[in-house]
């Protein structure tokens, strides 16, 4: 075992030199223009927020570190002679072109991002050796039989609870929350007019096309499908639940604005059997065991390896 060093650079504190080396990866270095592109596409930190924030140096801290598993990867993808071919890079790229709407807005999209269309070819072919090593290192290499999957469901049984659902369309007549009075007494006003139009059987789905300021609501007609508690503001929740199906509420204020709500189906609370959701747990628990083999690997893959941080505390 090499080992793992993680070294302070007092002498380099205060720099700005996006050149300077903040790590090294068996001789490979990283520099800290590479950390700051993946933070800017990684995270949006409001403006006020200082780079010197603690909490901005520990999520730079963290990404490093998933910076040096990457390289890892790549390394030992090439050491054990995984290769990609650059038809297979050019058809990837192809793809991403064609989530543009020209090749100009492409282009510039790469900009915004600061990389070169080399660097997202490169990014692409280390994506692809990232992939097929771990497809056979990891994915192969995870087993699960019937009786793991019974005992996992067992385990687990509170998870896979279906919980209280209802299905519900709504309409919407926005206010802010500190409006002035007159902005509230119109909202008010409004959404009574269009609630009397529902209670007379004007099809609601039809009225919060043409009524609710919801966005898109002109295309899904106010339709929220189904959902559980805990997943809309409590006024809004409170009502839709103590509805019956069929039922159309009176208005209802939230931090939105004014809602009316009709309830189309409701689905009670119940325990899951395991033959419904059988695959689902199944997929769980594929899933687990492929993130705790990717741990030991990774473990296994630093401790031969020689990596010094040199990023300031």
């Amino acid at each position: 075992m090499i080992g793992f060093a993680i070294c302070l650079n007092e002498a380099a504190a205060g720099t700005t030199d996006k050149d300077r080396i903040i790590a090294t990866v068996n001789k490979e270095n990283i520099t800290l223009e590479e950390l700051e592109q993946s933070f800017a596409a990684a995270y949006r930190i409001p403006p006020q927020v200082s780079q010197d924030d603690p909490r901005v140096k520990q999520l730079k801290k963290l990404l490093l570190n998933r910076i040096i598993d990457a390289k890892l990867l790549v390394q030992e993808a090439k050491s054990q002679n995984y290769n990609v071919t650059s038809e297979e890079v050019n058809k990837e790229v192809d793809g991403v072109i064609a989530r543009f709407s020209s090749k100009e807005q492409y282009q510039s999209a790469l900009q915004s991002q600061g990389i070169t269309e080399a660097k997202l070819k490169t990014n692409i072919e280390h994506n692809l050796l990232r992939s097929r090593l771990l497809d056979v290192e990891i994915q192969q290499k995870v087993t699960i039989d019937d009786q793991e999957v019974s005992a996992f469901f067992e385990q687990n049984k509170d998870k896979y609870r279906q919980e209280e659902e209802v299905k519900a369309r709504h309409i919407l007549v926005m206010v802010a929350p500190e409006a002035p009075q007159g902005e509230e007494s119109k909202a008010k006003q409004r959404i009574t007019e269009i609630l009397a139009k529902a209670r007379k059987g004007e099809d609601f789905a039809e009225l919060a096309k043409v009524y609710s300021e919801e966005p898109n609501a002109n295309q899904t007609g106010g339709d929220l499908g189904y959902f559980a508690r805990g997943q809309m503001v409590k006024p809004f929740e409170d009502m839709a639940f103590s509805l019956k199906p069929g039922e159309i509420s009176e208005p209802v204020k939230t931090p939105f604005g004014y809602h009316i709500i009709k309830v189309e189906d409701k689905k009670g609370e119940k325990a899951a059997t395991f033959p419904e959701v059988q695959e689902q747990v199944k997929n769980d628990l594929r899933r687990q065991k492929s993130t705790e083999k990717f741990q030991e690997y990774i473990v296994a893959l630093r401790e031969k390896s020689q990596i010094s941080i040199l990023l300031e505390e």
